[in-house]
């Protein structure tokens, strides 16, 4: 797959190189190999975890640079960074992690997902984060119900994110409440899309190191009416949605385990 050279005009370019040359340099000493991973939907995996350099809202836009990474030796620590120099308009990308079943794809990174929410899961995402990142942008979990397993983009009925951090970027829908939820608080929105329902919980304080029980989200929604134990669980996303602005994410560890 050839490497996507984005094209700079001469207001851009010197901003560009000096971010570029930041974002190089932010981070751990490690040798990371940035060539050969910047092409748009450009993947690579990890065990059961399929990096994606997702930009499905980028549009016409061409002055930006979107790029995985990960160890020169493969491996963690891994993820992507970003330069999105036009502010405004909705979300551009979300380069991202992939565990289990997206309903877009073919198959499931793991045997452990599509699970049906009546066999009642214990669903834990473990990650020790380093963030560096100015503009708007959140870091979240995109997690996708589906009616059916295997799940299509068609049987969709739910999307749920659990924003851990975010700056300038507000979630979509209507705020419904603030909820605690494993000693942690959130706030809680809702919005009816014409294809699925969007469900969003924004935590109150900034959390890169930790552990997220994504079970507890689905208890809470189930106990409000939100959703049904009917629905599948496709896949657990992880990424960050950008609008504008650059930054660098690095995963030292990432981890999903359902019991």
């Amino acid at each position: 797959m050839s490497i996507r050279r984005p094209f700079f005009s001469p207001p851009f370019f010197g901003t560009f190189l000096a971010i570029a040359i930041l974002l190089a340099s932010c981070g751990s000493s490690t040798n990371y190999d940035h060539t050969g991973l910047c092409a748009d939907w450009e993947e690579f995996s990890i065990g059961d975890y399929l990096f994606q350099n997702n930009v499905w809202g980028k549009g016409s836009i061409s002055d930006y640079e979107q790029c995985l990474f990960e160890a020169s030796g493969g491996g963690f620590p891994a993820g992507w960074h970003w330069i999105w120099p036009q502010p405004g308009g909705g979300v551009k990308a979300y380069p991202e992690v992939i565990f289990g079943h997206k309903p877009w794809n073919a198959s499931s990174t793991t045997l452990d997902l599509p699970v049906q929410l009546s066999e009642d899961p214990e669903i834990t995402a473990a990650y020790d984060i380093t963030q560096d990142a100015s503009g708007s942008y959140n870091l979240a979990f995109d997690i996708w119900l589906t009616s059916t397993n295997p799940p299509t983009g068609n049987t969709i009925t739910r999307e749920i994110m659990i924003w851990l951090d975010r700056n300038i970027i507000v979630a979509a829908g209507t705020f419904q409440e603030t909820v605690t939820i494993d000693s942690k608080s959130y706030d809680f929105y809702r919005a009816d899309f014409a294809d699925w329902t969007y469900l969003a919980f924004v935590k109150t304080a900034p959390e890169f190191s930790g552990n997220t029980r994504i079970d507890l989200f689905f208890d809470y929604l189930v106990g409000e009416g939100h959703i049904t134990a009917a629905e599948y669980c496709a896949s657990i996303e992880f990424g960050n949605e950008v609008i504008s602005g650059s930054g660098q994410t690095e995963l030292t560890s990432y981890s999903v385990t359902i019991n």
